[in-house]
């Protein structure tokens, strides 16, 4: 048995359609190391997210893993060695290289770090 249905599609109803919203697009403008330059200016301040490593015999960890210091767009292998000081204890490390694909990066500190989790960072 087969269905008989013609296949004309009802007249159109004037002012019924619904478009999806259009989308803005963003403006390139070409220079994107304006960005770059003002997130790895000296000044920049991250913030301490884990503490990793064995605990050294001072009682201190070896590496931190830091988030804030860079953007996702920012080449973190140009940076490393850079100097990095925790902003509570003065402590003093350096930036051993990324860490996941969000800006994060590990610092090694010689000498270990006690600041908490949570503290500042300045480069």
């Amino acid at each position: 048995k087969a269905i008989h249905q013609d296949g004309a599609l009802p007249q159109a109803r004037i002012g019924s359609r619904v478009d999806p919203p259009v989308k803005k697009k963003k403006k390139k403008n070409g220079s994107n190391n304006a960005d770059e330059q003002s997130s790895t200016k000296n000044g920049a301040v991250g913030e301490i997210e884990k503490l990793k490593g064995d605990i050294l015999e001072n009682g201190k960890s070896p590496m931190a893993i830091v988030s804030g210091l860079f953007t996702m767009a920012d080449d973190i292998s140009k940076h490393k060695g850079r100097k990095v000081v925790a902003v509570t204890t003065e402590e003093e490390g350096s930036i051993h290289g990324s860490f996941g694909k969000m800006g994060k990066v590990k610092v090694s500190f010689e000498n270990g770090v006690s600041a908490e989790v949570g503290s500042r960072v300045k480069m």
